[in-house]
């Protein structure tokens, strides 16, 4: 009906989703759950529908293959001209979707399921809006200061901890940090896993310097999408959540107490409010989620900045110490002659030409993008005035954020006058060319330790007379000729190649661009980046790339396929461990750089290597048992008791020859 919201809905057709689910799903639409309160329409069901459990099962046999273990519940979705999100709902059979005028669009005959976002255990990291929220409803500043304190200490111990090493390095390792487990690897001691570990490292203090946050205990907070209260249970004020265990997805925990919940972006100080979960044995299905109830005088998540649940993102947290004190009335989000159900007619779309498409664009890049000025104007007077995000000026600022955001919407741009902004700046936000201030609000305290730290943690290196190899990738035979002539020659291309992309980069470590964590980088690039890419995910791509190159080259070289390599697994773990023993018995190709990445290029092959060969067993045995193994490998009509009896024969075997 209006040249904003057309162009919004135009934008749904370019989100991108993870696959689309074709089988035939019967659609059904289900009325809102809505209140009139004067003239304003409240929709607590704004943006979530339902699905049956084999919709569910469907999605996640697409999304993670038949053996899944962990089954989300709620997911973000794209059907047709629906958006929104979907929770499993029990009591629906079969094949079903039901969804809510709120999450249609506009007509499509597109019926295709396409998830794009997913419920999950994720972590929650304390940032600075919450904080100066939090302040405001009464949370001392040692509170802050003692949890970020707790956080520091538990990223120094990844440097130590195997556990806590294998925890942090999930993302950059993926599923081999179990591989690794398995087979006796320490990735404190490895080279190449602990020069990653303190890149890792690295980044994580100076990102609590740069965003001067934390991380909550995973059992005291988490980050959750919202759903509706189906069952008509819960009353305003309480809401239900239950969590899985990270490590152990099997085991759930329904919380039972207080909490508070909040939205990102927050600035209003009613933008956060504390709540009591409680157990409903109907909705014990749910978790991973928050679940807001469907009473009371206004929606909750319409309370936390305006909210929604199409698929919204909240702040779920339970620390002690961070409960607030003391609340604060919500800001009116409402909009006045805004519907928020879409309704659809039958009516043909507005005679809309490209130049009023233009000119909507142009607008909302010249007046309506001004979220970034508004909001570090906030954080500024947050800081500087005593009276913090209560102030007029912040609650002023708020309310501009608020229409700035909902420019998309309603056409009109907030106004940010120049007396609005701020000359001086606190020293954390860390603007070398500005003038600044010593802060000294709970941000700047907590600022100031971590920027004692980040000097002695910069130098933090591995000095190259410490990096000694992993015997255990060793076989007892050193590598023949041929295998380290063909080895080394691939490891100096490979060097060559890794150097000239950290050199173009500014990247000194190779773990920086192994772990994905820029520490380095020319500062030149650096301003680019903050304009046009990612430069993250153009290293990380880049490496893995080559990575991928030198994989190639290693099965191409020993004749070998890389989807049937078990065949002839001898020859391919020798090769493995000759690439492993010429990285570091041979000298660097470039002095300035210690290269220790090229075996890791056939990482699940390397890793092998430790699983089958155990140091503790006597040669003869080994080789014996190796021969064994190979046969056994090759004859498919075997059962599972031959292997038994064999194991039993050298267990004992190894008893003799250890006796003897």
């Amino acid at each position: 009906k209006t040249t904003q919201k057309y162009v919004t809905r135009m934008g749904l057709a370019f989100t991108a989703t993870d696959f689309a689910l074709t089988e035939e799903v019967k659609i059904q639409q289900i009325p809102e759950k809505e209140l009139i309160v004067g003239n304003k329409r409240f929709i607590f069901s704004d943006g979530v529908g339902c699905i049956s459990p084999r919709v569910r099962d469907l999605i996640v046999k697409e999304k993670y293959g038949y053996q899944a273990d962990y089954k989300p519940v709620a997911f973000q979705v794209r059907v047709g001209g629906c958006k929104g999100m979907v929770a499993v709902n029990p009591l629906l059979d079969g094949l079903t979707l039901q969804i809510r005028p709120s999450m249609k669009k506009f007509e499509s005959n597109h019926k295709n399921i396409e998830p794009c976002g997913y419920s999950g255990p994720r972590e929650l990291f304390m940032n600075r809006q919450v904080i100066a929220i939090l302040r405001a409803q009464g949370v001392p500043d040692n509170n802050f200061i003692s949890l970020q304190n707790r956080s520091l200490i538990e990223i120094a111990d990844m440097l130590t901890s195997e556990h806590l090493a294998a925890h942090e390095m999930g993302s950059v390792l993926r599923d081999r940090v179990s591989n690794l487990q398995r087979s006796s690897i320490r990735i404190t001691t490895e080279p190449f896993l602990r020069r990653q570990l303190v890149s890792l490292y690295k980044f994580k203090v100076r990102d609590a310097l740069a965003k001067t946050r934390f991380k909550i205990d995973i059992n005291k907070g988490r980050q959750m999408k919202g759903l509706m209260d189906e069952t008509n249970t819960l009353n305003y004020g309480e809401v239900f959540v239950q969590y899985s265990e990270l490590g152990d997805n099997s085991r759930k925990i329904i919380l039972e107490q207080e909490l508070f919940v909040t939205k990102n972006p927050c600035l209003h100080p009613g933008d956060l409010k504390r709540v009591h979960a409680v157990d409903v044995p109907g909705l014990r299905h749910l978790f991973d989620v928050v679940v807001f109830p469907a009473k009371g005088q206004r929606p909750i998540p319409n309370e936390l900045s305006g909210s929604d649940l199409d698929g919204d993102e909240y702040f779920v947290c339970w620390e002690e110490l961070l409960m607030p004190q003391k609340g604060c009335e919500a800001a009116d989000y409402y909009i006045e002659n805004i519907d928020p159900v879409s309704e659809v007619s039958d009516e043909p779309p507005p005679e809309l030409s490209e130049a009023d498409i233009n000119d909507f664009v142009f607008n909302y890049i010249t007046k309506g993008s001004k979220l970034g000025q508004i909001s570090n104007a906030h954080a500024i007077w947050a800081d500087r005035l005593d009276q913090g995000v209560l102030s007029k000026q912040c609650i002023s600022l708020a309310g501009k954020h608020s229409d700035a955001v909902d420019f998309i919407k309603t056409g009109i741009a907030p106004t940010f006058d120049f007396s609005e902004r701020s000359l001086i700046y606190p020293d954390w936000m860390m603007k070398p060319d500005k003038a600044a201030y010593s802060s000294k609000t709970a941000i700047g305290k907590m600022f100031h330790i971590v920027q004692g730290l980040e000097h002695s943690v910069l130098d933090l290196n591995i000095p190259e007379d410490d990096i000694a190899p992993d015997k255990l990738f060793f076989l007892d035979e050193k590598p023949t000729a041929d295998e380290l002539e063909s080895a080394t020659k691939l490891y100096t291309e490979y060097c060559t190649e890794l150097a000239n992309i950290m050199v173009a980069y500014g990247i000194a470590d190779e773990g920086d661009i192994a772990a994905g964590c820029l520490n380095t980088i020319k500062r030149s690039l650096a301003k680019e980046h903050e304009r046009n890419y990612d430069m993250r995910e153009q290293c990380l791509s880049m490496y893995r790339s080559l990575q991928r190159k030198y994989r190639r080259a290693f099965f191409s070289n020993l004749g070998v396929s890389q989807d049937n390599w078990r065949q002839e697994e001898e020859k391919v773990l020798r090769q493995a461990a000759a690439w492993y023993y010429v990285t570091y018995n041979n000298p660097q190709p470039h002095q300035d750089l210690v290269l220790l990445s090229f075996p890791w290029c056939v990482a699940n092959i390397l890793i092998r290597i430790p699983e089958l060969m155990n140091t503790t067993t006597p040669n003869s045995i080994r080789a014996e048992l190796r021969t064994e193994l190979k046969k056994w490998y090759s004859d498919k009509a075997k059962k599972g008791d031959m292997i038994k009896e064999k194991r039993k024969k050298y267990r004992l075997r190894l008893c003799v020859d250890t006796t003897a």
